[in-house]
Parts: structure tokens; C-alpha cells; sequence
């Protein structure tokens, strides 16, 4: 008898407890989770599918800002990247190709697995996903042309509804940066790998642009202490290289002491705006003179907004950044 009692107590704690544990883990994600494998589209009824036939209808979207996952419309989603990933003050043109483009790229990202929010499609880190605001806090930062803005962006994303750019029948990596050097960098030269629609393209419009040149300047002492502590210890900065460039400007290596640093890496370690860079050495310091804005692959949005003002519509701009690539559903 009292070991039917007990064997009772154990059925009973496992039933009830379980299921508390299990939503803990779902509501309050932790990096110390396993890796899991993110909910697939493909698992997904086809009434629950949007027409492009990659994408749910809802998201789970984990807000990195606040440590919490929420559920969300997925059009409801990419409205919030444009308005946290390019200004709403540009061309209606580049807003409705930025939405077809931060579209594409989450299509793309549910494509493999995710181990920094496994219990999450997306978040909401522009460092590892894509920027994202709410309608509430972007309101808040247009201030008097909230309402004009919004408006804006309603339409983008009722024109281009559940658009995405395909290349050889998958979704593509849809890459994009803020200002190109004013050519767009080849993926190759940035990331390793040969991509078909992320060629370097000539922007020279992008030169134009009030944000396109930045400065950093740092003194000798620590420009070799930064070096040294990263790893690539140096004494002097004759101790820095000539760098190699490509075509469009970026710097491709450069050589630091004993190493050889890529453009990206460089740019990383120095907090430089772009890897297109003149270094230029003075009596006490050395100054990084950038052009453009951020790591120069796929579109450049101000190049997308100078489009647009020529005329050129969401798809011919998109066509120009990714070419050889599709639009889905047409």
C-alpha cells in the first residue's frame, strides 16, 4: 500500500511539474538552453503559409531588447525592420525594396538552424538579424511626421505584399548596408564565398551623400595597444602593412606585425564605419579616413533611395543589387 502511495506521488510530480518547467524554458530563453532547432516552415499547413510559399503567416520574434519571445504577424514583422532599418524619409521605391529585402533575408535565415534563439524564427539584434521597431517607438522617433511616415510604410508594405527574390527556386541572402564606397563589395572578398547576385555594382551616386566620408583617428600608443590586445601584437605602427584593395575600394588584408587582418576584421576591431579605407600615418597619430557605410554587400540603401528618385521602381532596384535573381509571387 505504501508503495502504490509513493509510486502515486512520483506520476503525480512528473505530470505536474514537467509541464511548468517546459513553459518556463518557452517564455524566459536562456543562453545556457541546448541548441535546438527553430520551428520549420515546411512543418507548417499550407493555410498557414504566406503565397510565396517560404514564409509562416505569424512569427515567433524574440525582442532582444526586453529577454522575451513574442508572437506577431509576420507582414506586422518586416513593417517594423523598415522602419528600424532604413529611414522613412526615402523614396517610396526604396522602402518598398527594402521590404521585398528584409522579407527575403528572414526567408532565408528559417532556412538553417539557429542556436542564439532556438525557441525563436527571428530576434530583433541587427547584429545577428535584422533591426526591429514598434509602431509605438517608431511613431515616437518620426515626432510630427509620424503620421505622413507611417502612411508611407503602409503602402511599401501593402505593394509589395509577401514579396520575396528567389535565385535558382530558394530564397536568397538578402544582404544589404547602408552606403556603398560607391561601388558595392563582392561577397567573395567579405565573407569567402562566391554568390551569384552579390556582385560588386557601381553606385557612384552613393559618393554624393552627406554621411559618405568618416574619420578615426588614433594615437600611436594606442592604436599598438588595441592591435596587441587583440591578438596581433605590435611595437610601432611600422609594424602595420600597405593594405591590399579590391576594385571597389575595400581593403581585402592587411598585414599587422607577424598577421595578415582581412578588411572585415580590421574594420571590426577599429569601429570603422566601412573597410574601405585610407590609413593615413601622422607624426603622432594615424587617421582612417571610410567611405560609405557598413560592410558594402548586396544593396545600399541610399543607393536605393538615389534610384528611386531617378525613377527607377522597387523591382529594377532590386534587379540592379541582386541580379539574376526573381520576384516571388509576381
Amino acid at each position: 500500500m505504501k508503495r502504490g502511495f509513493i509510486f502515486f506521488c512520483l506520476i503525480w510530480t512528473v505530470l505536474t511539474v514537467s509541464p511548468l518547467c517546459f513553459y518556463r524554458i518557452q517564455g524566459f530563453p536562456s543562453a545556457e538552453l541546448a541548441p535546438q532547432v527553430p520551428i520549420q516552415t515546411d512543418s507548417l499547413s499550407e493555410q498557414n503559409m504566406q503565397a510565396n510559399g517560404f514564409l509562416p503567416t505569424a512569427l515567433s520574434v524574440y525582442i532582444t531588447s526586453e529577454d522575451k519571445i513574442i508572437s506577431m504577424d509576420t507582414e506586422e514583422y518586416i513593417w517594423g525592420v523598415v522602419a528600424a532599418e532604413m529611414p522613412a524619409s526615402f523614396h517610396e521605391e526604396a522602402l518598398k525594396a527594402q521590404a521585398v529585402a528584409a522579407r527575403t533575408y528572414l526567408a532565408n535565415r528559417l532556412q538553417t538552424k539557429n542556436e542564439k534563439h532556438p525557441d525563436a524564427h527571428i530576434c530583433t539584434d541587427s547584429t545577428h538579424c535584422q533591426g526591429w521597431c514598434s509602431r509605438t517607438d517608431a511613431r515616437a522617433k518620426w515626432v510630427h511626421d509620424a503620421d505622413l511616415y507611417e502612411n508611407k510604410l503602409n503602402a511599401a508594405l501593402l505593394e509589395t505584399k509577401e514579396k520575396i527574390l528567389l535565385y535558382e527556386e530558394k530564397p536568397i541572402l538578402a544582404a544589404y548596408h547602408a552606403l556603398s564606397s560607391g561601388k558595392t563589395n563582392d561577397a567573395v572578398d567579405v565573407w569567402g564565398k562566391k554568390v551569384p547576385y552579390l556582385v560588386s555594382v557601381p553606385v557612384e551616386e552613393d559618393r554624393l551623400r552627406e554621411k559618405y566620408y568618416f574619420e578615426v583617428r588614433y594615437p600611436h600608443d594606442a592604436l599598438c595597444a588595441l592591435f596587441s590586445e587583440h591578438g596581433y601584437p605590435i611595437t610601432s605602427i611600422s609594424d602595420i602593412g600597405t593594405p591590399v584593395y579590391n576594385d571597389a575600394g575595400y581593403i581585402l588584408r592587411i598585414g599587422i606585425g607577424e598577421n595578415s587582418v582581412s578588411g572585415s576584421d580590421l574594420r571590426n576591431l577599429l569601429a570603422l564605419r566601412s573597410a574601405a579605407v585610407t590609413i593615413v600615418r601622422q607624426e603622432d597619430a594615424v587617421l582612417f579616413q571610410t567611405r560609405g557605410y557598413g560592410h558594402g554587400v548586396g544593396m545600399s540603401q541610399y543607393g536605393a533611395d538615389s534610384l528611386g528618385k531617378n525613377g527607377k521602381s522597387f523591382f529594377e532596384i532590386l534587379s540592379y543589387f541582386y541580379p539574376g535573381t526573381t520576384l516571388m509571387p509576381e
